[in-house]
């Protein structure tokens, strides 16, 4: 339990770090303010809907939960990769 927290709180952490710099390059340094706050509002909606949309995907079907997350992580993950491989600069 206490090794989920950790986890929990450095992904947490690693996200609000990544945020400035990925708002700043996706969009400009122009209004960098309000961007940041449109980037966080769409963390804080996902954070709000994210667990009820999951709650009631459980509740309609009879799978766990657990057995979709490995799937749908690794498809995030490899999805993830091959849109960040093109971004790559070459010196």
């Amino acid at each position: 339990m206490e090794t989920s927290i950790i986890i929990l709180g450095a992904s947490f952490g690693g996200v609000l770090v990544v945020f400035p710099p990925l708002t700043s390059k996706t969009f400009g340094m122009k209004n960098p303010g309000v961007n940041y706050g449109i980037m966080f509002f769409g963390y804080s909606i996902g954070a709000l809907l994210g667990p009820q949309i999951a709650a009631r995907f459980v509740d309609q079907t009879s799978v766990p939960f657990s057995l979709h997350c490995g799937p749908c992580g690794s498809n995030c993950r490899i999805c993830l990769i091959i849109s960040c491989s093109g971004n790559v600069k070459k010196s």
